[in-house]
Formats: structure tokens, sequence, C-alpha cells
């Protein structure tokens, strides 16, 4: 059905849902201006428009106004992908800590903070794993069925490997 769609015809409606949403969100601003949802909302919007200058300016924002908003930070985070074998940006991994310091039960944080904490070799990443070796036994043995990885032997070699300051890359 995608390929009935004229390309022009798809570029012209996300401009017009683009600048529908601007306008709603100059609304919201209006009426809310010291909300940090109309920040992630701009930042999203920017992220549609390819602007990730804009899009960083306005989570920054956000989180100012919003400390304790996960989903504000880990969007921050999500900005600037992490590139195996390249150091992440400074600004990167605090999001992430800081969602992760929010959010610590989180899965799809700890799949984030897990492998950073592990190339930055943090010290932090012994507590870490006890957190997570918590928050994802009552899932173990259905990923051992489903995934064939035995994620309690797992944590605890990268435990043992953190110990012995033997740090897997």
């Amino acid at each position: 059905a995608m390929d009935k769609i004229d390309p022009g015809q798809r570029s012209e409606k996300m401009a017009d849902a683009i600048k529908k949403a601007g306008e709603a969100l100059a609304e919201l601003n209006r009426v809310e201006p010291d909300s940090y949802a109309g920040h992630v909302l701009a930042a999203r919007i920017a992220v549609k428009q390819g602007d990730l200058d804009r899009a960083t300016t306005e989570l920054r924002r956000a989180t100012e106004l919003s400390p304790s908003s996960a989903p504000a930070w880990y969007d921050l985070f999500s900005l600037r992908p992490l590139t195996p074998g390249e150091p992440p940006a400074k600004e990167t991994v605090e999001a992430l800590r800081k969602v992760h310091e929010l959010e610590p039960d989180n899965l799809f944080v700890l799949k984030d903070w897990l492998p950073l904490q592990t190339q930055l070799k943090e010290p932090a990443l012994a507590e870490t794993l006890q957190q997570a070796r918590k928050t994802l036994d009552p899932f173990a043995e259905v990923i051992k069925t489903n995934i064939r990885i035995d994620v309690r032997d797992m944590l605890d070699k990268l435990a043992k490997a953190v110990d012995d300051e033997k740090w897997p890359v």
C-alpha cells in the first residue's frame, strides 16, 4: 500500500502536520510557559525537521524545568546515539546517568546503561550489576528459554570481571 502513495504527497502532508503541531505548541507555550512538556514536544518537532541543535536546546530546557522527568532525560540521551569504539559525549553519559537514577529498574535504561558503564570502566558498575540482577531475576528463566542466554550467569561473570579489574570491552 505504501508504494501507492506519492512521495511528494507524503512530504507535503508531513510539512502540514509539522506546521499544525508548531501552531498547537505555540498555544501550549502561551498557556503554560513554564511547562517542560512544551519543550519536549518542540524537541520532537525539531528532530522531525532534522534540527538536532534546536532539539538539544529544547530538551536541556525541559530537563531544567522538570529535572525528575526521566523521558525528557532519555530523549536528550537519544539525540546522540552511542557509536561503538568512540567515546560518548559527556552530555550523553550524564543524561543516561540521570535516567538511571530516576528509573533504576527500567529494562530499556539498563540495556543502554550497563554497556556504557562497562565501556567507561565505571566503578559504580558493580552496584548497577547488583541492582540489574534483582530487576532481571524474575525474567531470567524466560530469557534463558526464549533467547538462550543465562542472564544470571552473564551478570555474575561481568561482576567478577569488574571485581578482578578485567574489564570486558
